[in-house]
């Protein structure tokens, strides 16, 4: 988040974000090929004022999650192979993957108008 979201919104006041997970649930690379199980991420996000510590906004509830694919009948097949194909790679891919999906949602609520 760090390399993202620096210097976003931007202003004249130097900002220090604070960022709380209440849930970081990464699926195994096992469960979301045959289970096809999804991976999400919830937080509380705070911009204070980093010399005062004062709060300028709070998001309660920022999302981010890593879906997988689901198929019925001969879809199956499918969603198990796109899945596969998904999580190869780095052993970290899909927390990767997550942390950027909540990086952007966190990016989307600072920039708001």
């Amino acid at each position: 988040m760090t390399k993202e979201l620096i210097g976003v919104p931007g202003g004249p006041n130097r900002g220090r974000l604070v960022v709380t997970l209440h849930v970081f649930d990464v699926t195994t690379k096992q469960a979301r090929i045959i289970g096809g199980h999804d991976s999400m991420i919830d937080g509380t996000v705070r911009l204070e004022d980093a010399k005062t510590g004062q709060l300028i906004a709070e998001a309660q509830n920022i999302h981010g999650e890593d879906l997988s694919m689901r198929g019925s009948g001969y879809g199956v097949i499918i969603a198990v192979a796109v899945n596969a194909a998904t999580t190869s790679g780095a052993p970290d891919v899909m927390a990767q993957r997550l942390s950027k999906s909540f990086t952007r949602n966190v990016k989307t609520w600072l920039t708001q108008k």
